[in-house]
């Protein structure tokens, strides 16, 4: 299986594409359709995609099995740390390991670096994926909420594990 970084715009688009299949039918019911739909707009057009690559130092990632989307996880890295931002499985592809296999991919990408940590940041109702990163030896450092604007926010917990 083979992990693709996005370079053009058309990757972008499709894997905008994904986003909202997966968002939709995986977010809905924790946060609700109109902060799902807000947080598509705002975080996961293929524009915002495309920018945060170009523009804000982002690298997307993304797995295809056989001809469609599967996962993708987007990241950047910082001083010492790798901030992952993004890390989604669509749903008929779940169970298959491609989180790990994301999850291998960067912190390889982090050694090669020299970076010492990997952090994100998790729906703290979001249980399925708590479960899953604590298995990848990702840790609860504390909880945050943080205004996104249009009177939505994210309830989160933040998860860091060393390299």
């Amino acid at each position: 299986m083979q992990i693709y970084a996005i370079q053009t715009q058309d990757e972008a688009d499709m894997i905008a594409r994904l986003a909202q299949e997966i968002w939709h039918e995986h977010y809905r019911p924790i946060i609700g359709e109109q902060q799902v739909a807000y947080m598509l707009e705002k975080f996961q057009s293929a524009d915002q995609i495309w920018t945060d690559i170009k523009q804000n130092g982002y690298v997307y990632n993304y797995i295809i099995i056989g001809s469609q989307a599967a996962a993708y996880m987007a990241y950047r890295e910082e001083d010492i740390s790798c901030f992952l931002s993004k890390l989604y499985v669509k749903k008929q592809f779940r169970g298959q390991k491609l989180a790990r296999l994301l999850i291998d991919h960067l912190v390889s990408c982090c050694q090669d670096n020299e970076r010492k940590e990997i952090y994100l940041t998790v729906n703290k109702n979001n249980d399925r994926s708590i479960a899953a990163y604590k298995k990848m030896m990702f840790k609860i450092e504390r909880s945050v909420i943080t205004d996104i604007g249009n009177g939505f926010v994210m309830d989160d917990y933040i998860m860091r594990r060393s390299i």
